[in-house]
């Protein structure tokens, strides 16, 4: 396929782990990724990558690649990443295969920056269904400062910045925490800085009451043995951390 293009869905039954790639040079396409996976001695089809596209159509640096087993993603995140192509260093994280799908299809509202979600999914209310998700995103997270005791929750907000997540929090996870809350899109995690795992995470409510309802309820909730914070954020935020923007002036707009 052409760079900045979708390569065609191959077949979910054969090839249903998925890892996201972050940071590929914007001219990458999926003989690229093919390659580069490859070298680490794994088979990746060209019909099995998916080159992501940001709001305005060009490559977003973002790509999908379906591997055959959850023991060979495993194995590719821990083996090859940080490897390079081309002139970047390419970082691996989890994903699905619901993100694999919206990336190939190219359509708004796809992984823009590597998150989506679907309104009112399968899942019911309280659940977040559909396609989305998605994997590491942004520099630093997003939201306001505060401290545990003391927390400054900053103006109501449609989204929420979660801070103090296990660095092992899954998607799963979170929409577990928030149950029985409607939710639009979740991004897992936030990419780390300088190497350190941020701990941080966003969540999308239609609508900034039920955002507001979420706060109240889940503050200083618990995932695991971690007590969670949680602050409003913008979708804006949301999404620069989405595409691996700095998100600092947000913070600082907001204070």
């Amino acid at each position: 396929p052409e760079a900045g293009g979708a390569a065609p869905a191959g077949g979910a039954g054969s090839f249903r782990s998925v890892v996201r790639m972050r940071g590929l040079p914007w001219s990458a396409n999926a003989n690229d990724v093919s390659e580069f996976f490859a070298r680490g001695g794994f088979n990746v089809p060209n019909s099995e990558v998916a080159i992501g596209l940001g709001p305005d159509g060009r490559p977003s640096g973002d790509a999908w690649a379906c591997l055959p087993s959850d023991e060979d993603a495993d194995r590719a995140r821990t083996e090859l990443n940080k490897q390079t192509l081309g002139s970047r260093y390419v970082e691996l994280f989890p994903s699905n295969r619901g993100e694999f799908q919206a990336a190939v299809s190219g359509r708004p509202g796809g992984p823009m920056g590597g998150w989506r979600g679907d309104r009112n999914g399968p899942g019911g209310p309280g659940m977040f269904g559909g396609g989305g998700g998605g994997g590491y995103g942004g520099g630093g997270g997003g939201g306001y400062r505060g401290g545990p005791s003391n927390i400054s929750v900053g103006m109501p907000a449609t989204c929420l910045r979660m801070r103090g997540l296990p660095f092992s929090a899954s998607e799963m996870e979170i929409m577990t925490f928030f149950q029985g809350f409607q939710m639009v899109s979740v991004l897992p995690a936030t990419a780390p800085i300088n190497e350190k795992p941020t701990g941080e995470a966003y969540v999308e409510f239609p609508t900034i009451d039920e955002a507001s309802r979420a706060l109240a309820a889940k503050q200083r909730g618990a995932i695991g043995h971690r007590y969670i914070e949680l602050f409003y954020a913008t979708r804006e935020e949301m999404m620069a951390a989405a595409a691996g923007r700095d998100v600092r002036m947000y913070r600082q707009q907001q204070q």
